[in-house]
Order: structure tokens, then C-alpha cells, then sequence
């Protein structure tokens, strides 16, 4: 890890916002400089239970009305 990062301090940070509950370091982007691999990694949270729910309740209601388009479209 701390290869990728570079620098001590900076693996050393990562290391502490994984240990906290539902954090992540997910790659934000991977580029070539001077024939070494950059990469740059953020710190997430994932999404709270509320959010889950409301997302798939979103996805059900949208699968419903394709259907019913679908539907009305064969007539």
C-alpha cells in the first residue's frame, strides 16, 4: 500500500480510514508518469440502510412503468 501511495504518512492515513466502520478507499483514477504508475484513491462511506431502501424502491417503481409501457406499446 504505501508503495502505491508513495509516501509513509500518506498509507499510514489510509490505513487508519479503513480500520473505521464502512470506509473504503476505492481507486479514483490510474495514470503513467516518467514510466511509473500513479493512483489516486479517495475515502468512501457506504450508503446508509434509509438510502438503500429509497434507491430500490426508485429501481421497483421504474421497472413498473417500463412494464406498463411495454404493455400499452403491444396493444
Amino acid at each position: 500500500m504505501s508503495r502505491v501511495l508513495g509516501r509513509a504518512k500518506r498509507a499510514d492515513f489510509g490505513r487508519k480510514e479503513l480500520k473505521s466502520k464502512g470506509s473504503t478507499l476505492p481507486c479514483q483514477r490510474m495514470y503513467w508518469k516518467n514510466r511509473r504508475v500513479k493512483v489516486e484513491i479517495g475515502v468512501g462511506k457506504g450508503k446508509s440502510h434509509r438510502d438503500q431502501r429509497h434507491d430500490l424502491k426508485k429501481k421497483v417503481e421504474l421497472r413498473e412503468a417500463q412494464r406498463e409501457v411495454a404493455r400499452f406499446n403491444r396493444q
